[in-house]
């Protein structure tokens, strides 16, 4: 489902060519794209030749103009068709036409937009859902519903989530009820270490609100949802607004409101701005404290923690009884936590053997002590990602699951009485 464009090109004593191939691919939304490549700098027949007969420290070559073909023609466009070159700075992917794919549900799909570009790394990108035109967008602009992958932070993308057949389509039907649904790719564990998978949610949430007036959003109502890996980080989301160690660096964004004012926690850390916050959130089958998963695993039969290959110690670079404290809670949503967290829901299966039920009991504990608001739903019989011993009870238990979080949406994310 992805683009590819090559050149290739082979020199010898007395042979020389350069090559440009198009290739055209179809892009998962459904729109075609050609990528070309052209001889470098435009150099043409002769010329080219002539000018690879030197290399990079002046030394002379063998002389390969003869080895042409005597007419080879011209690149040149003819006069008047040269296509016009615009010079300028512009943020990765600004100059991509947008590419929008409607769903039969009338929700309009916008895949790939670049919401951020770190320092030495891949640009990072979105897949948003935007509500169909039957639906009326309240004054200030529809809630915003983030989904956020999982896949132990190694693997997944924003278009899967097992075990969803279709998760595209299940977006979209989310979208048609009233939300704009994004779907954010993040720096897998195997590209960058914690908390770069933090700081890559907080630029999500930043661009979102940014750019709230062009897709419909109110800025004032945003949520996490995420899914085993991405359930942490949706708690994290939750549990750290505008705290100083997760704002993504260099992130330039001209228009983002400030909707708060610089304050002290109750930690003594300095909230910037809560440009990053979100009024609720949703867990699936997460982690959310790293200090006590090797223990809670052991206990439980889950997944042994012991090895420095399990996935939390790939994401952090350290094994738990080598991490320092501070690295461990860092990441942990439960040592992060503070009073003014939004309404969070928590949902887990009692006979997950990945991920021990027992972290969301923890967290549930801990939302109960600082009186945050919270849901806990333990879905009996169902393993991690809600997958039962068949296919019907995996169906049952999900659409339990969305059942319940679609009802909590719909209370922690209603519009503000105007006035």
């Amino acid at each position: 489902m992805t683009s590819a464009s090559s050149c290739l090109s082979r020199s010898g004593r007395r042979a020389a060519a350069i090559c440009a191939l198009a290739a055209l691919s179809l892009h998962p939304a459904g729109a075609l794209l050609a990528q070309t490549a052209e001889p470098a700098g435009g150099m043409t027949g002769a010329k080219a030749a002539q000018d690879i007969a030197t290399d990079a420290a002046g030394s002379t070559l063998p002389d390969l103009s003869a080895s042409l073909p005597p007419n080879l023609p011209e690149t040149t466009a003819p006069a008047g068709k040269s296509p016009k070159v615009a010079i300028g700075a512009g943020a990765s992917g600004a100059g991509m036409p947008a590419i929008f794919a409607t769903f039969a549900n009338g929700v309009t799909l916008q895949p790939h937009v670049p919401y951020w570009a770190p320092s030495g790394f891949r640009p990072l990108t979105m897949d948003i859902y935007s509500p169909p035109p039957s639906v009326d967008k309240p004054q200030a602009g529809f809630p915003m519903l983030m989904f956020i992958h999982g896949g132990g932070w190694a693997t997944g993308d924003a278009q899967t989530s097992n075990p969803i057949a279709d998760f595209p389509q299940l977006l979209a039907e989310i979208a048609a009820q009233g939300y704009v649904v994004s779907s954010v790719n993040y720096r897998l564990s195997g590209e960058a270490k914690w908390p770069a998978q933090g700081q890559d949610i907080k630029a999500a949430l930043r661009y979102l609100r940014s750019t709230a007036h062009d897709y419909g959003i109110d800025p004032a109502r945003f949520a996490t949802w995420g899914v085993s890996a991405g359930a942490q980080l949706s708690a994290i989301a939750a549990t750290t607004c505008g705290v100083e160690d997760l704002q993504p660096e260099s992130q330039i964004l001209p228009n983002l409101p400030v909707l708060g004012v610089p304050e002290l926690d109750r930690h003594g850390e300095m909230r910037s701005n809560n440009s990053d916050c979100v009024q609720a959130a949703i867990a699936w089958s997460g982690v959310y404290d790293m200090s006590t998963l090797t223990d809670q695993a052991r206990l439980a039969g889950a997944m042994s923690r012991e090895l420095g290959t399990a996935p939390e110690w790939r994401l952090l670079g350290c094994i738990s009884g080598a991490c320092p404290q501070d690295k461990l809670a860092s990441a942990s949503a439960v040592q992060r936590l503070s009073n003014d967290a939004p309404p969070i829901l928590l949902m887990t299966g009692n006979a997950d053997k990945i991920m021990p039920y027992t972290q969301t009991l923890e967290f549930a504990g801990a939302l109960e002590v600082e009186k945050i608001p919270h849901e806990l739903v333990i879905i009996a019989g169902a393993g991690h990602n809600f997958i039962g011993q068949n296919a019907t009870e995996t169906r049952r238990s999900t659409q339990t699951a969305l059942d319940h979080m679609l009802t909590f949406l719909s209370i922690h994310l209603a519009p503000k009485p105007q006035g």
